[in-house]
């Protein structure tokens, strides 16, 4: 499961920050420069996280994700503010309708918006 954030680095010369997108997964890092900048302000008193809102709005990634079950979309969310896939995919099935069937083998589409970047997982619906 991947996992975003948007983080700063070290402080340039002119005393701002570049804001990166760092992407975890499977305890591996990399990191994404961005054409933010934020200056102390923007940041908690520890340097550590983001608190300028522009900026957390900007690095929200726009998701699409889609449900199919034997090839019939089901269900469709779109919204940014997810942190993994985990996340987005939860939200997914948790619009699913009651009269689902039970098992059911749930197909599942999720599209990164701003790249156009699509994945594809499947989940079995106890």
């Amino acid at each position: 499961m991947a996992t975003l954030k948007a983080i700063v680095k070290s402080k340039a010369k002119n005393g701002m920050y570049h804001v990166y997108i760092r992407i975890t997964q499977n305890r591996q890092f990399s990191y994404v420069r961005t054409s933010w900048m934020v200056n102390d302000k923007g940041l908690s008193a520890d340097k550590k996280d983001i608190i300028d809102p522009y900026v957390i709005q900007q690095s929200s990634i726009m998701i699409r994700g889609e449900a199919f079950i034997s090839g019939e979309r089901v269900s469709v969310i779109e919204d940014s503010g997810f942190t993994n896939i985990e996340q987005v995919i939860t939200r997914l099935l948790s619009t699913l309708y009651e009269d689902v069937p039970h098992p059911s083998k749930i197909q599942i589409k999720i599209t990164n918006l701003d790249k156009k970047q699509t994945q594809l997982y499947q989940r079995l619906l106890h």
